[in-house]
């Protein structure tokens, strides 16, 4: 007859092991989305302003201020 306490042991060290991995994933793409936005946003600034010049450059300086 199998142990049913390691049986449910182990099932429930898989159950979290899953809502973590998805927990990760959902907090990697709000990250991510963040991240989109944020350079969505910087660009719909530039693009809002003729002359005035754009690119991963900017961005970078910006960052590092």
């Amino acid at each position: 007859m199998p142990n049913l306490n390691k049986m449910r042991a182990n099932n429930s060290i898989t159950v979290r092991h899953y809502i973590n991995h998805v927990y990760r994933g959902q907090v990697m793409a709000v990250q991510e989305l963040d991240t989109v936005l944020s350079y969505a946003s910087l660009e719909h600034g530039a693009l809002s302003q003729p002359g005035v010049p754009f690119g991963l450059e900017d961005v970078v300086k910006d960052d590092s201020s």
